[in-house]
């Protein structure tokens, strides 16, 4: 959805971009909120967004650093308000796809697969059950690359049906003249 919906400045100012915003009424009410606005949207795309910078960090981690970000360590009071709960609702809606879920649950995971293998304490008597666990942790790996791959070919191939090259932000022909009329 960044790119698509929202566009970030280099100052990290959201600007909507796409009429489509419109069918999002949610996000609309959100950004149109004078206690909300820009910032936000900000916060929304920066915790929910599956292109996000911060989307593998685990969730109170994330929250942290992207609050910091927009607001300096102090969060907006309205964070946990009704309309911003049904925004991020409505704003992960409009974006899932089950593998990139997928993907993110698995990664969800791993922070506590590794967490207990930190917490695990290595002695003669568990040897063999360490090392089961480190094959096992492998595996969830290597599973987590497959699923990233098959996330990074679909990707691909959307960027070919769309006419899209290399980033996603050339676009075809026939998407420029419609950008360009709607200005």
């Amino acid at each position: 959805m960044l790119g698509t919906l929202v566009d970030i400045n280099s100052k990290g100012n959201i600007f909507l971009v796409d009429k489509s915003i419109a069918l999002a009424p949610k996000l609309w009410e959100v950004y149109k909120n004078k206690n909300m606005g820009s910032n936000m949207i900000r916060y929304i795309v920066s915790m929910y967004d599956y292109k996000s910078i911060y989307r593998k960090l685990p969730i109170q981690q994330r929250e942290k650093r992207v609050i910091r970000s927009i607001w300096e360590d102090k969060p907006n009071k309205y964070i946990n308000h009704k309309l911003v709960k049904e925004a991020i609702e409505e704003y992960n809606s409009l974006q899932y796809d089950p593998d990139i879920d997928t993907y993110n649950v698995m990664l969800e995971k791993a922070v506590d697969i590794n967490q207990v293998y930190k917490d695990l304490k290595v002695t003669k008597d568990n040897l063999d059950e360490v090392n089961v666990l480190q094959d096992k942790m492998a595996k969830a790996a290597e599973s987590r690359i497959k699923v990233a791959e098959i996330i990074k070919k679909n990707e691909e191939s959307d960027m070919k049906i769309f006419g899209k090259k290399g980033s996603g932000k050339q676009f075809s022909r026939i998407e420029e003249k419609l950008r360009d009329s709607d200005r």
